[in-house]
């Protein structure tokens, strides 16, 4: 660069972004953590469902503290960025527990199907059972008793 251009001595004033990003993805990531150990531990998601979610966390703490890591993973997918890389790694992520999701969306709703068949066969089978008591003693019917 030519000595009179206005960007001679720019390169010290630029801020470090990778400390930057790096700060914020670690705080990210430990925010996440106290808030999943939280959501356990009031019991407002069960330990099963939060497995993902603590996987999830950790692999991203451990990109993000391993920049080396984080960037061979990038060259490997073909991202100049390594950040984008951890964000694709997020995605990938998010992508596995929706889809945990759906599979238990799945389950619960052919569980309630299942349980919605069964009260109907009973409602059936109470409806029918007072009919024949009705046939056997009619006098109830008629006194109220």
């Amino acid at each position: 660069m030519p000595v009179d251009s206005p960007f001679a001595g720019a390169t010290s004033v630029i801020p470090d972004y990778r400390f930057r990003i790096e700060f914020w993805a670690i705080f990210g990531c430990i925010i996440l953590f106290a808030a999943l150990f939280e959501l356990v531990r009031r019991r407002h998601l069960k330990e099963r469902y939060s497995f993902l979610w603590f996987i999830t966390a950790g692999v991203l703490l451990v990109f993000t503290i391993k920049r080396d890591w984080l960037e061979d993973l990038a060259k490997l997918v073909g991202v100049y960025y390594p950040p984008t890389a951890l964000f694709l790694l997020l995605v990938f992520f998010m992508l596995l527990i929706l889809i945990h999701y759906s599979t238990v969306i799945s389950r619960l709703l052919n569980d309630k199907q299942s349980l919605t068949q069964a009260i109907g066969i009973l409602e059936a089978r109470i409806k029918r059972l007072e009919q024949q008591e009705e046939k056997r003693n009619p006098e109830k019917k008629e006194t109220g008793v």
